[in-house]
């Protein structure tokens, strides 16, 4: 028998190789959250003393808060930015409490307390609330402080006393608003 010759196998075709080109990776735009703008908040006049307080009154809602003899017609509230410059540059640095107190203003000039509140952090809202925007009080038919004293049309006047951790800076704040309703 035989045996069996050799034959050549076939030559396997040519296997392509991968070659090395640069790709530029660019990164993807990805969505980040755009911050909250904070709210629309005009700088209220006032007199007293500041006696090493800094600050201001700020009306959240209103770039161009209504002076008296104008008067807010649709919501009120009011905020107190106030510092201790030695201690620190952002509302309520070295600031201990605010206190607000209105007084209903009559015709006569006599002043009768409608409301008080203490706030113990910043944001200082008269009203309430822990946000810059603070909590407003609608001006409608039956509005009410948030005591529950009747919110009626006529004259305010605020006080605020802001006492600072440090006991020689304290403040003493005062201004005047009129409220008109429907």
């Amino acid at each position: 028998v035989p045996l069996p010759t050799e034959t050549a196998s076939p030559t396997p075709p040519p296997v392509a190789t991968a070659t090395s080109t640069p790709v530029e990776l660019v990164p993807l735009p990805t969505e980040t959250a755009s911050p909250t703008p904070p709210p629309v908040a005009g700088v209220f006049p006032i007199g007293g003393s500041t006696n090493g307080v800094a600050g201001a009154v700020l009306v959240p809602g209103y770039s161009q808060p209504p002076v008296p003899p104008d008067a807010f017609r649709d919501f009120v509230a009011f905020r107190v930015d106030a510092r201790d410059p030695a201690v620190g540059q952002n509302d309520g640095a070295g600031i201990e409490r605010v206190e607000f107190r209105v007084q209903q203003v009559d015709a006569d000039g006599n002043q009768t307390d409608v409301y008080e509140r203490t706030e113990l952090n910043a944001p200082y809202c008269m009203f309430s609330g822990d946000d810059p925007a603070c909590n407003p009080i609608a001006l409608v038919q039956g509005a009410t402080f948030p005591n529950g004293t009747p919110l009626v049309t006529g004259q305010y006047h605020v006080e605020i006393a802001i006492f600072g951790l440090n006991q020689e800076v304290n403040a003493f704040w005062n201004f005047d608003f009129v409220v008109e309703l429907p």
